[in-house]
């Protein structure tokens, strides 16, 4: 079934100079536009790119011109992001109920790249994929891929969740199995502008010429943290020690006050007070 999928490649072989794809000049892929899509502006260290389902047990779900045109904007982002000297996070998202989990050869993981296994609709959903994005403190998104089942809307929407309203859809990397669910979801996601082409994603800016200061000051706050943990445990150390304290003291002073553990601490009146005294001097004279 994968051999007859026969989708046109440009070279999907990894990253590359040479574009042989004259014939989808639309898309533009000289190096010059490629090397152009992501531009230094853009902090990749704290950007996230998931590809789901591209595995081509996914793909061949998907008309022949379609699929070419999906995998040539996905070669387009990958080859772009592969010049980057600054690394974004790159994750691979599969479902569990595909046969084959094999990529072709463009969009396969690179080393350091996890593929996570989704049993749901959602990428995030039992996947560990948001605690990933977390430990790796991201503040955008951007997702591509092969969606089947509205997953794409999903996960977008999941996405949301996490890191608020930086959370875009590659429009022209992204094919969805129905037609119909896809119209349907390309005017949700248009409405909650969160489309994005990939020849677009270079506007979206943001400088990084702060990040060492950004750095700086996460490093402090982090320090500060640590001393405010340690200050609250060593409080709560001191006041067990204590508490410790007092009640073996407590426990010695009704040892040696038995009479006085036998009245408790229940108030006395001033007549039983005395009667007290009566009776005590009573038995000393005795």
């Amino acid at each position: 079934m994968v051999a007859q999928l026969a989708i046109p490649s440009p070279r999907l072989d990894g990253p590359s100079t040479r574009c042989a794809c004259s014939s989808f000049m639309s898309f533009q892929c000289q190096a010059d536009a490629r090397s152009s899509i992501i531009e230094t502006t853009l902090n990749l260290r704290t950007t996230a790119f998931v590809f789901l389902n591209f595995q081509l047990s996914h793909l061949s779900l998907l008309p022949r011109e379609q699929a070419h045109a999906l995998l040539m904007s996905a070669f387009m982002l990958r080859d772009s992001l592969d010049q980057r000297q600054q690394r974004p996070v790159v994750v691979h998202v599969v479902s569990l109920h595909a046969g084959d989990v094999s990529f072709p050869t463009s969009m396969a993981p690179r080393e350091g790249e996890p593929v996570l296994a989704k049993p749901g609709l959602s990428a995030f959903h039992h996947t560990g994929l948001e605690r990933h994005l977390r430990e790796r403190r991201v503040e955008r998104v951007y997702l591509c891929g092969v969606s089947e089942g509205a997953e794409m809307v999903a996960t977008a929407l999941a996405a949301r969740d996490l890191v608020g309203d930086k959370v875009w859809v590659v429009e022209d990397a992204w094919a969805e199995v129905d037609a119909e669910q896809g119209e349907a979801g390309l005017d949700l996601l248009a409405g909650l502008d969160m489309l994005v082409d990939v020849s677009e994603i270079g506007g979206l800016r943001e400088e990084v010429g702060n990040d060492p200061v950004r750095e700086k000051e996460s490093a402090v706050r982090r320090e500060l943290e640590r001393r405010e943990r340690k200050k609250e445990e060593r409080e709560r150390k001191e006041t067990r020690v204590e508490g410790d304290r007092v009640a073996r003291h407590n426990a010695i002073v009704r040892a040696a006050s038995p009479r006085e553990a036998e009245f408790g601490e229940r108030p006395q009146s001033r007549g039983a007070l005395l009667l007290r005294s009566k009776r005590s001097a009573q038995q000393l004279r005795v």
